[in-house]
């Protein structure tokens, strides 16, 4: 299966944190969302700042051949209009 694979960018810091794997864009977001109701979650700069944060798509992983592809990255969703 063909997974596309999704980082977390600081704007503020310039970097991008560790890359995650979903199905498609509206899992990515669901699975931000959801995380949101993590009480550990609320302490994080994520949480606090939402607007320094943008979910970018980064490329897929395929994983029965074990390829991966990559892409210049794309925003897929500005972390503050995820947010409850």
């Amino acid at each position: 299966m063909r997974m596309v694979m999704f980082s977390i960018f600081d704007k503020r810091a310039g970097v991008y944190l560790v890359p995650f794997p979903a199905r498609s864009e509206v899992d990515a977001k669901r699975q931000i969302m959801a995380s949101f109701d993590n009480s550990q979650m609320r302490e994080t700069p994520i949480m606090k700042h939402p607007e320094d944060f943008t979910l970018m798509t980064l490329g897929s992983f395929d994983d029965e051949s074990g390829i991966m592809t990559s892409q210049n990255p794309t925003v897929a969703a500005e972390i503050r209009d995820l947010v409850p």
